[in-house]
C-alpha cells in the first residue's frame, strides 16, 4: 500500500513536470524563435549596409564593381 501511493506521487510530479515542460516549448516556439529569425535578418541587413559603406570609400573602383 505504502508503496503504491509513493509511486503515484512520483507520477504525479513527473506529470505536472512533464506538463510545465510542454508549455515552455510552446512558448519558446511561438514567441522567442521568430524573433530570433527577425534579428537575424536585421544583421543580415546591418551587414550589407557596411559592405556597400565600405566599397563606397574604396578610391580607385570603376562603377561596375
Amino acid at each position: 500500500m505504502f508503496m503504491g501511493g509513493l509511486v503515484l506521487i512520483v507520477a504525479l510530479i513527473g506529470l505536472t513536470s512533464t506538463m510545465r515542460l510542454s508549455g515552455n516549448i510552446h512558448i519558446l516556439s511561438e514567441n522567442s524563435l521568430p524573433s530570433l529569425v527577425g534579428l537575424w535578418k536585421i544583421n543580415e541587413g546591418q551587414t550589407q549596409i557596411k559592405s556597400s559603406e565600405r566599397a563606397l570609400l574604396v578610391t580607385g573602383l570603376t562603377a561596375e564593381e
